[in-house]
């Protein structure tokens, strides 16, 4: 094979190469914008009913689904302690300068959570960043106290406490 050749084919590798992990760096997470915040269930927003005359729009209806938002700034988690029942969710917002990737203690495992799944082995880990503004959703189905982290500013901590 001559050196041109070779020289070809390096180029078109590294291109791919490139190619994949810039392709891998810039998939966005889907943002799950919440409607309900800090234990208060707020309405859906209204929704139009149709084109008829005098329709009267039908009531709201609430969610019974209680949603707690655990805030990410520079400096941490903010509350760093939220206490919920079991089965109810936390949104992990990015209010931050940069990206985050909540995940389950202990750093790096991500293991204390008991619920399998995830990229690592416990299934309450983001398995992924998340921008400024992004946010990530995660229910609790096992009451006890978790300790969680952020998986890149690993001595950013918080605890969510789960009752019966």
């Amino acid at each position: 094979m001559s050196t041109n050749k070779k020289i070809v084919i390096g180029v078109v590798i590294v291109l791919v190469v490139v190619t994949v992990i810039w392709g891998i760096q810039n998939k966005k997470p889907t943002e799950i914008t919440p409607s309900e915040s800090n234990g208060v269930t707020l309405p859906p927003p209204e929704q139009k009913t149709g084109e008829l005359p005098n329709q009267i729009p039908s009531a709201p209806v609430l969610s019974t689904d209680t949603l707690h938002i655990v805030t990410y700034t520079d400096a941490g988690f903010s509350p760093a302690t939220i206490t919920i029942k079991k089965s109810e969710k936390v949104t992990f917002q990015n209010n931050s300068s940069l990206g985050f990737w909540p995940a389950s203690g202990k750093h790096p495992t991500h293991q204390l959570y008991p619920e399998k799944g995830g990229c690592v082995g416990s299934k309450f880990d983001a398995c992924a960043e998340y921008q400024p503004g992004e946010s990530w959703t995660f229910q609790f189905n096992f009451d006890g106290s978790w300790k969680y982290h952020n998986h890149l500013a690993p001595s950013h901590t918080g605890t969510v406490v789960v009752t019966k």
